[in-house]
């Protein structure tokens, strides 16, 4: 699925499995910037918001 992704040029990736679901968390990777990491619900809404809104 990454893969495939990546080949269709999705620009962010939220990867959520059984470890992200306990710690309310999600992995996600950016097309151009690889592996993000581990980033808490709440920060990714705040990270993107930031982003649409050209804070970042």
């Amino acid at each position: 699925m990454i893969r495939e992704a990546e080949k269709q040029k999705i620009p962010y990736m939220l990867v959520i499995g059984d470890k992200e679901v306990e710690n309310r968390s999600l992995a996600i990777r950016k097309r151009k910037g690889g592996n993000l990491g581990t980033i808490n619900v709440q920060e990714t809404i705040e990270r993107f918001n930031r982003e649409i809104n050209g804070s970042e």
